[in-house]
């Protein structure tokens, strides 16, 4: 297998063939159009804001505002193109291998079941990470250029943590893939990884609705939901140290439904590493009982 031993040979073809595929290759294409309309959008609304500072006399509030939203909305986008790639691009890793006979080439070689499952998850999270942080690096590069507010007091600790965050999110997601693709057919795995990731923006939203109404159960019912699945309270978490805690209350609730509200503590990231993990072990456990 190689100097770099029978997992690494896995991590390395798993993430030769998943940039290989088309669906790589239009996510790239799909994310070059994103930064061009974020930059055009970006771009009208510096010179919209600085029309109203040369009129005021000083940076309005609405500046801070529209300046939270379009860094809210980049950050949202950019995590929903990386989930998407991750979701289309590993979910036959397992039963769809199983289907066309490659799995049953690949388990006949003298090499651990275990060993093909982490290889893969590893192979996986390497595309993610170089593909999530050309994502993380241009949204932040276009905000510093026409959104330095947003982004006032942000420190370079504070920075790498929100990159380790942002790059946890797909994380999440493909620990679940990996393990429905050890029970279900690839199309019904697909459906269930992507109900969860579905159903973490749909609990994140009645958590911060919630906090707003001051309805108790609704929060309670959000936080429930962010224990079965953490990606949005990571969002959040995301937002939260991108931005700066020392603006004005209608500033930070001005990003709508991608407002990070209370923003989770750093146990739901750890909650969440941990999430990855357990998931990860069902999956070899699984894995290792399937009859291929």
């Amino acid at each position: 297998m190689g100097r770099i031993g029978p997992m690494g040979t896995i991590a390395r073809l798993t993430f030769i063939e998943a940039v290989r595929k088309k669906v790589f290759l239009l996510s790239l294409l799909l994310a070059l159009l994103f930064l061009g309309l974020y930059v055009l959008g970006m771009d009208f609304a510096a010179q919209e804001i600085q029309r109203v500072r040369a009129l005021h006399g000083r940076p309005p509030l609405l500046g801070q505002m529209i300046g939270r939203q379009l860094l809210a909305m980049g950050l949202h986008f950019a995590s929903f193109l990386l989930a998407m790639l991750l979701l289309v691009t590993s979910v036959g890793a397992i039963m769809g291998e199983l289907e066309n006979g490659l799995m049953h080439a690949v388990a006949s070689k003298p090499l651990a079941r275990s060993q093909i499952m982490l290889g893969k998850f590893v192979g996986f999270g390497a595309m993610t990470a170089i593909y999530g942080t050309v994502l993380f690096g241009a949204v932040l590069a276009v905000n510093g250029i026409y959104n330095q507010v947003s982004l006032e007091g942000l420190s370079l600790a504070s920075l790498v943590g929100a990159w380790a965050v942002f790059l946890l999110q797909p994380l999440v997601l493909l620990a679940i893939v990996l393990l429905a693709g050890t029970w279900l057919k690839t199309v019904a795995a697909g459906v269930v990884a992507m109900t969860f990731y579905v159903l973490a923006g749909v609990g994140g939203f009645l958590e911060q609705v919630g906090g707003l109404l001051s309805k108790p159960l609704m929060v309670q019912i959000g936080i429930a939901v962010s224990l079965v699945m953490p990606t949005d309270a990571l969002y959040r978490k995301l937002m939260a140290m991108v931005t700066t805690s020392d603006v004005s209350p209608a500033s930070t609730m001005s990003m709508g439904p991608l407002s990070m509200g209370a923003p989770p503590s750093d146990l739901m990231v750890l909650y969440a590493g941990g999430y990855v993990v357990a998931f990860l072990l069902l999956a070899l456990w699984r894995f290792e009982r399937m009859d291929l």
